[in-house]
């Protein structure tokens, strides 16, 4: 086997994200190169988040065709600090060891205070 270039592409290519409660926001997954074999992104998160799908599966056919993540926080009516942090952990699973095992995150601020603008 002759080693490539692996992992996955998030885009937009922030590693963080900004989300006001009760909105939704969105990302995009791809795969850095064509797999051997079928490649699983689990999809994990803590925090008030909720992200959608928890997997993604890309194909030597669909390796490059980018698949949308959408990530929300619940308005709740309750009453949280003013900015609270999050996780989204991206794990992938595959029989090809060049994909196997690899993870990337997102980091994930959440503004609770709507009428307040939002810093990166």
């Amino acid at each position: 086997m002759i080693a490539y270039n692996t992992g996955i592409i998030l885009s937009p290519s922030a590693i963080r994200l900004t989300l006001l409660e009760g909105t939704v926001s969105e990302y995009r997954v791809s795969l850095v190169s064509q797999p051997e074999n079928n490649v699983k992104v689990m999809i994990d998160y803590d925090g008030p988040i909720i992200a959608s799908p928890k997997m993604l599966e890309f194909t030597p056919e669909n390796w490059n065709l980018p698949q949308v993540v959408q990530v929300s926080v619940l308005n709740d009516g309750i009453t949280e600090p003013l900015f609270m942090n999050g996780m989204i952990n991206h794990v992938l699973i595959s029989d090809d060891p060049f994909f196997q095992g690899i993870r990337k995150q997102i980091d994930v601020v959440i503004n609770f205070q709507k009428h307040l603008p939002i810093f990166q």
